[in-house]
């Protein structure tokens, strides 16, 4: 019983301690992730379903020319 607690007190400060969280939504592919502001790092591509934006990491999406602003493709 105690040692089930110990278990389930460290398994939450472990989601806390997290950078991205167990909870983090994936988006675009699997190549996303759906937070409320990307990183410096990011491209915001699209609007997930929770309301939040798709960050999709920059060196891993490409702007095809003569397509419309904000049509991406994931870069191979």
């Amino acid at each position: 019983s105690s040692l089930l607690s110990l278990l389930i007190t460290l398994l939450s400060s472990f989601t806390i301690l997290s950078p991205c969280g167990w909870t983090e939504k994936k988006c675009w592919n699997n190549t996303g992730r759906c937070r409320n502001q990307c990183k410096s790092t990011e491209t915001d591509h699209s609007t997930c379903a929770n309301k939040k934006r798709c960050c999709v990491p920059t060196d891993r999406v490409k702007i095809w020319p003569g397509f419309p602003q904000g049509y991406l493709k994931i870069a191979e």
